[in-house]
């Protein structure tokens, strides 16, 4: 059975249709959904290099810290009113690998994830963090498109 599913989002609309998939899986038996956001390490280095004004690192990351807790308050809103508890979950690193732990540590039935992310160019050079999860998962993974 279906409990409690891992649902790590970048907050992209691909990962937006994740959402209308969930719910409809409360009937199967979900209970929880852990809302995953994952500040990607490689952005925030990158970002600092390639603004103009004086952005440090610590201001990049913070910023992202607080629209991810507003976006996943958001979100966790529309489980709470369908009756799904929500632990809500803002961690840094590598996106994929992230995910990978997370899913371990908190003992997930399924991952659902949108097939693709905000990062295009990334996903055609080095593969999408979809498709690398769904490869080295060794949880179930449901990708939506």
């Amino acid at each position: 059975m279906i409990e409690k599913i891992l649902y790590p989002t970048d907050f992209s609309p691909h990962a937006e249709k994740c959402v209308e998939y969930i719910l409809q899986m409360k009937e199967c038996g979900v209970k929880e959904v852990v809302l995953l956001h994952v500040i990607d390490e490689h952005i925030i280095k990158f970002t600092e290099e390639i603004t103009e004004e004086a952005v440090t690192e610590e201001q990049v990351i913070a910023e992202c810290h607080r629209t991810g807790k507003q976006k996943l308050k958001a979100l966790a809103e529309t489980f709470h009113a369908a009756g799904i508890t929500t632990k809500l979950l803002l961690e840094e690193g590598i996106p994929f690998s992230k995910i990978l732990e997370v899913a371990d540590r908190e003992v997930v039935s399924l991952i659902v994830l949108g097939h693709r992310g905000h990062n295009l160019a990334e996903e055609l050079l080095l593969g999408s963090v979809a498709e690398k999860v769904a490869r080295k998962s060794q949880r179930p993974v449901l990708l939506i498109r």
